[in-house]
């Protein structure tokens, strides 16, 4: 294992990222994709304009 750094006379690594693997699953087709923004269904989350109050 590689060591990079040194801090207070000790050898240090790096930090890591651990990212899980995406399952494609429910997905849009390409033209829906394109029009909602993600190819995933279950990210899809539509923007509804919220009327103005009268306060």
């Amino acid at each position: 294992m590689r060591k990079d750094i040194e801090y207070l006379g000790k050898e240090m690594d790096y930090a890591r990222a651990y990212v899980l693997l995406q399952v494609y699953e429910n997905l849009y087709t390409i033209n829906d994709a394109f029009e909602k923004g993600t190819i995933f269904k279950d990210l899809s989350m539509p923007y509804y304009e919220k009327t103005k109050s009268k306060c």
